[in-house]
């Protein structure tokens, strides 16, 4: 990821890496997401992008290539890649997506699970804008602008964040 520094010794770092290499192959089953979810329906957002059309998808196409343009020449010429951006698009409880949809309605404090972006993963977990249950569709442009919204902001990455050894995973 950009701007990711693994810290300790050679032989640590390697390590550090390998364990990454293994955490990040399988986001799906990393963030246990059925289990953490069990009533809402994910799909990768390369699969949503693909399916956006008319004002959405316009609205999110310019905006993308001006966040790149953006985030490149503030030192991070790498996106978030959209194959581990998980995105809730159906719910069996209904309810409403986008930005601020808390997923669950209740968190427990030490929830490690929350929505938006989960840095070690390298992966996110955002909800589609609109309501859940399909039956609804919001006005043009909304779905698309909302959708930038969750992802240029699980895209940033904190510059010179330190990766330390650890026994956690």
């Amino acid at each position: 990821m950009p701007n990711e520094k693994l810290t300790g010794t050679t032989e640590q770092k390697r390590e550090i890496l390998d364990r990454l290499t293994r955490y990040r192959a399988e986001p799906r089953r990393t963030l246990r997401l059925a289990e953490k979810y069990p009533h809402l329906r994910f799909i990768t957002m390369d699969e949503v992008v693909a399916d956006l059309f008319g004002a959405d998808a316009e609205v999110f196409t310019a905006g993308l290539e001006l966040a790149r343009n953006r985030f490149a020449g503030l030192g991070q010429p790498e996106l978030l890649p959209m194959e581990r951006v998980f995105m809730a698009v159906e719910s069996d409880n209904g309810g409403h997506g986008g930005f601020h949809d808390r997923l669950l309605p209740e968190r427990a404090p030490d929830d490690t699970q929350a929505p938006g972006y989960r840095y070690v993963q390298a992966a996110a977990v955002i909800s589609l804008y609109g309501d859940r249950t399909g039956m609804a569709s919001p006005a043009p442009g909304m779905a698309g602008v909302d959708l930038l919204h969750a992802y240029v902001h699980d895209c940033l990455a904190l510059p010179d964040v330190p990766v330390l050894p650890s026994r956690g995973w």
